[in-house]
């Protein structure tokens, strides 16, 4: 990619061994697995194999594993899913939720009363606003392992233990947190967990849903009996591969990724520090994790610092992808109160495995003239 990149926390290039992985499933290995005869059924036992992979990671079951088609699907269907068999009733979610969360609960606001649990000024879960909503007995509560613009990282044990001493159910959007953090759902003790291989150096079009052994949930979509017949649709199995790989090599570099990824970010810092004034940094510094950080500036307009680094070449964003280009402030940055004099400058930096210091200490040079310009200095 020509240019510098620093948004792998929108998404990330596929490793070459994912690909390599991926490719036969386009061409030699092409059958579709639900066929009975011979070239199907090898696809087939390849595609549970990748199964048994995906469960690995997250230390499931491997009849725990539906395969979905992205982190947004994994999120609906955990949601609508389990609450299809439901008339009415309560749900929670917190103020920081990524849209595919937000949204969906809102959707549902026709028969479901919706309550939202707040936040800190670290992003961090109000234990005591979720234990408030708790008390009316939500059906389920969704929340976030970590934040997608500030990179905080919840307590989910905690949570998930309270939530289930109230008597609900526990989803997790772990779309952040995969490929960054460990995540074992058995010592979590959650029921519904959701994923997404792009945004650890697997493919698009490839999510993955946890459903907890005995947790009753709705089909999702109706037709063929695919995953369990609670998604029917032909399975994408290039992707699926892809998934599977990208968690053995998530599995496999993570330690030294965080190694690498918390020494770029310390001299990210340094560089922000010796080089730009006027400015906060969003989240929880002591539990965030490593490749992120959300800093806001004051005196100027993240959309149009944005352009500009882009005609410098420089790839970033202010939050998440899903919601680039409206001119409201971060919904997320509003629920945890940051100051009204630096919010619409926030800065999302988000680095991955071929980021390099040569690149941060370019950017920063840029951005330096850039905010000075904007400044009118």
């Amino acid at each position: 990619m020509e240019g510098i990149y620093l948004d792998y926390n929108a998404t990330t290039p596929v490793l070459p061994e994912v690909l390599d992985e991926m490719i036969p499933y386009f061409t030699s290995k092409f059958s579709n697995p639900s066929a009975i005869y011979t070239s199907s059924q090898s696809v087939r036992v390849e595609m549970e194999s990748a199964r048994e992979v995906v469960a690995d990671y997250l230390n499931a079951d491997f009849e725990e594993i539906v395969f979905t088609s992205s982190g947004t699907e994994s999120n609906n269907m955990a949601i609508k899913a389990f609450l299809s068999s439901y008339e009415t009733g309560l749900i929670a979610c917190s103020t920081i939720e990524h849209n595919s969360v937000l949204n969906c609960v809102r959707s549902l606001k026709n028969k479901f009363k919706v309550k939202f649990i707040q936040v800190d000024g670290n992003c961090r879960i109000d234990i005591a606003s979720l234990e408030a909503i708790l008390k009316e007995k939500p059906l389920i509560v969704s929340i976030m392992y970590v934040n997608n613009e500030t990179g905080t990282i919840q307590d989910i044990k905690r949570i998930a233990e309270i939530v289930h001493s109230y008597g609900s159910v526990i989803h997790v959007d772990a779309v952040q947190a995969a490929g960054k953090i460990a995540i074992d759902v058995k010592d979590l003790d959650i029921d519904l967990l959701s994923i997404s291989a792009h945004k650890f150096y697997g493919p698009k079009g490839a999510g993955a849903l946890f459903i907890k052994k005995g947790l009753n949930i709705d089909k999702w979509l109706h037709g063929g009996k695919q995953e369990k017949e609670l998604r029917a649709s032909t399975e994408n199995t290039p992707a699926i591969i892809g998934l599977a790989k990208a968690c053995q090599l998530a599995k496999r570099d993570m330690e030294s990724d965080n190694k690498t990824n918390k020494e770029m970010i310390d001299f990210l810092k340094k560089e922000i520090d010796n080089n730009l004034d006027d400015y906060i940094i969003n989240g929880d510094e002591g539990n965030r994790i490593s490749n992120t950080l959300s800093v806001s500036f004051s005196g100027v307009e993240s959309n149009e610092l944005l352009m500009a680094l882009d005609i410098e070449g420089v790839s970033l964003s202010a939050s998440s992808a899903c919601g680039a280009g409206l001119s409201e402030s971060s919904h997320v940055l509003l629920a945890c109160k940051t100051d009204v004099k630096y919010i619409f400058g926030t800065l999302r930096f988000s680095i991955g495995k071929w980021t390099t210091k040569e690149e941060i200490e370019e950017t920063i040079k840029k951005l330096r003239k850039i905010i000075a310009n904007q400044r009118g200095l």
